[in-house]
């Protein structure tokens, strides 16, 4: 095989190993984000993007639990399926408002 083959079918490779990286990581760059239940599991206490805060564990629909999912960083309500990003805000309904800030 000559060197510009070579050198070729190498780039070729790289780029789709690349590619394939990138795909799959969800969030190649995602800063780090700890949420712990606190008061006796009725709250969250949240460290991200450098904040630190508390939000209640009440969903803003009908008051089930929510819960947190670390796969997707996303507080989903396991009753109706509202979803919030980590500060709180309502990213799908039914929930129409976001968490409660304690």
């Amino acid at each position: 095989m000559d060197a510009k083959l070579f050198y070729l079918l190498s780039l070729i490779l790289f780029f789709t190993i690349a590619l394939i990286y990138v795909n799959d990581s969800k969030e190649p760059f995602k800063s780090n984000i700890i949420v712990k239940e606190i008061m006796n599991g009725n709250a969250f206490k949240v460290l991200a993007n450098g904040k630190n805060f508390k939000l209640s564990r009440k969903c803003p629909h009908q008051g089930c639990n929510v819960d947190w999912d670390s796969n997707t960083n996303k507080f989903v309500c396991p009753c109706h399926k509202s979803m919030f990003d980590v500060n709180g805000k309502v990213l799908q309904g039914p929930a129409t408002t976001n968490m409660k800030l304690l």
